[in-house]
């Protein structure tokens, strides 16, 4: 029916209930005729090109999306088992056509009617409410544009720098490119598998799989996602972890003799109290104490962060080494805050 046919189809129906059951106009009115209070005294308003446009847009139904109940109907699949299959629409949030979605359930398992309560309870958790996020979203886009921005402000940066790394050396090149709605317990552990065959360490293979859980569980959070794949995901056996060697006596030794200046009262330091080199960088007058030496930050690309378990330690200070510690930052520290 075409727009000026609705119009005149309209305009019959509320003249009729106006003016009663085929109620005949009188001939010789035409134009002049006087319509009734209604509907129909806005029906010369209406612009029919606008409301041709608007019914373009609204499709061939109503949006009652809310109120799917499709019925689960016999299928055979192409190794010849039989399904109870169903089918209807998601609407996501982006896109401008809803989303086809069909699910099956294998007959053996399954009566008629237990598949038909599985498949409402799904159609109610998918189609009710708002239009969902779009789960076609990678995790690469789901990283950049949703998860990493928000968490970005609410992480230090010894944090930052660990989310970066394990983000781009193990979590991207093997799950970035999946879409969120396709990522499963399976890929995950895959992942680790992966890296656990390269020889990383059990504390590398765990910050990567909180990583990855913090993601989807954000992610099913808003709803992208209707369960976290890693949320059971386990860590698999690691080669053990080595003991770091100290160095001998004979090496330290060789050491001092080989290092003049600035570079061997670090390694006087660093030797004899246990030092990171980042805690050292990060030394200024105020941490030379009577009782020793305070160690309550660490030098991260040319920044002031804390240490790396966050805590604050006194280190004693053998008389010798305090006295070039004191002698070094009076010459220097007129030039800078920092010892070193």
């Amino acid at each position: 029916m075409g727009v000026s046919a609705f119009l005149r189809g309209s305009a019959t129906a509320v003249a009729e209930r106006e003016t009663g059951p085929r109620c005949a106009v009188p001939a010789g009115i035409g134009p002049g005729i006087c319509l009734p209070d209604g509907a129909l005294r806005m029906m010369p308003q209406v612009d029919s090109g606008a409301l041709g446009v608007l019914l373009k847009s609204r499709g061939l139904h109503m949006s009652r999306s809310k109120y799917q109940r499709p019925e689960v109907y016999p299928w055979k699949g192409k190794s010849g088992e039989k399904f109870w299959k169903a089918e209807w629409r998601q609407y996501i949030e982006g896109r401008p056509k809803p989303k086809h979605r069909a699910v099956t359930w294998p007959c053996a398992k399954y009566t008629k009617a237990a598949a038909q309560a599985e498949c409402d309870k799904l159609v109610r958790e998918e189609t009710s409410g708002p239009a969902r996020p779009d789960g076609s979203m990678t995790v690469t886009e789901f990283w950049t544009k949703v998860f990493y921005p928000v968490r970005y402000a609410r992480i230090g940066l010894n944090s930052r720098l660990t989310y970066d790394a394990a983000w781009r050396h193990h979590i991207q090149p093997v799950i970035g490119k999946l879409e969120l709605q396709y990522v499963t317990k399976n890929s995950v552990e895959q992942m680790l598998d992966g890296m656990a065959t390269a020889g990383m360490s059990a504390s590398t293979l765990r910050m990567s799989l909180a990583i990855t859980k913090a993601v989807l569980a954000e992610a099913h959070e808003c709803d992208y996602i209707a369960k976290n794949p890693a949320r059971k995901a386990t860590l698999p056996r690691c080669n053990p972890q080595q003991d770091t060697r100290s160095l001998t006596e004979v090496e330290v030794c060789r050491l001092l003799e080989k290092t003049e200046g600035r570079d061997r009262l670090w390694w006087r330091i660093m030797v004899l109290t246990g030092l990171r080199i980042s805690e050292m960088l990060a030394l200024t007058k105020e941490d030379v104490l009577p009782i020793g030496l305070r160690i309550s930050k660490s030098a991260l690309h040319g920044q002031a962060s804390t240490t790396k378990n966050k805590k604050i330690r006194i280190v004693p200070l053998a008389p010798e080494l305090r006295k070039d510690i004191e002698q070094w930052y009076q010459f220097l520290l007129k030039y800078n805050q920092y010892i070193f």
